[in-house]
This record gives C-alpha cells, sequence and structure tokens, in this order.
C-alpha cells in the first residue's frame, strides 16, 4: 500500500549528512502499536499510532487516490483498473504493518465492497495478494 509521499529527514550541516531521528524505531521497540485503515469508495487511508499520555501519537500514515467505485454505479461492479490500484495501495500498507509489527488493527472497507457484484472476489484478491 503507497498511500503517502516520504519524505526524507536526512539534511546536511556543513556538508556533513545528519542521520534521520531515531524514535520510530524505538517507539516500535517499547509501545505497542495500533493501526486504523479505511478503504473507501475513492481512497484508502491508514494511520498507525502509539499510546501516549492518555493519546494516540500518530507514527506514520498513509492515503492513496484509489478510486474503487469509480464506475460501480453504471456497472454494478468495480473496475478491473480500480481493483489494480487499491490492491497495490493495500500492499503498500500490508507492507507497513509487517514491518513495523503492529499488534492491533481495524481495518474498514467501503459500502461499494458489499455492494458490488465483484466485491467477494475483490475482497479474496485483497486477501490473497496482501
Amino acid at each position: 500500500m503507497n498511500m503517502a509521499k516520504h519524505r526524507s529527514r536526512r539534511g546536511r550541516a556543513g556538508g556533513v549528512a545528519i542521520p534521520p531521528p531515531k524514535e520510530p524505531a524505538a517507539v516500535r521497540k517499547t509501545s505497542e502499536l495500533y493501526a486504523a485503515l479505511d478503504l473507501g469508495t475513492n481512497s484508502c487511508r491508514m494511520l498507525i499510532a502509539t499510546p501516549q499520555d492518555g493519546h494516540f501519537r500518530i507514527v506514520d500514515a498513509f492515503s492513496k487516490s484509489v478510486r474503487l467505485g469509480i464506475d460501480l454505479e453504471r456497472t454494478g461492479s468495480l473496475s478491473v483498473q480500480g481493483i489494480g490500484r487499491t490492491v497495490q495501495a493495500l500492499r503498500v500498507c500490508a507492507a507497513k504493518l509487517t514491518k513495523m509489527n503492529v499488534s492491533r488493527t481495524r481495518l474498514v472497507a467501503t459500502e461499494a465492497c458489499r455492494r458490488a457484484a465483484n466485491g467477494t472476489h475483490f475482497l479474496a484478491q485483497v486477501e490473497h495478494d496482501t
């Protein structure tokens, strides 16, 4: 799943490379991580967070326009292109969840997945490919 552009935190000071902060790795080792993924009709969004001082601190985020339901009203089915874009986005998300060893998730899909004639096929493909 590539939902967000990754920005390098590497900078230069006097020609010397400054390494990125180590905090996310430390968070992964010492705190439990939670993820929420919302697969909508038009976009796929995911947040990964850790509890901190009675709130959640976001440690990673992903958002990608997938246009999954683009032709659903007209055809009654999810398009091959929409499915392809969505599965690619979900692969990025799955990789992030695995890499960060997220222990708890809430994954929600749009009503379009339930209404589409090929919704069951789509969900089986997602499960297989991710």
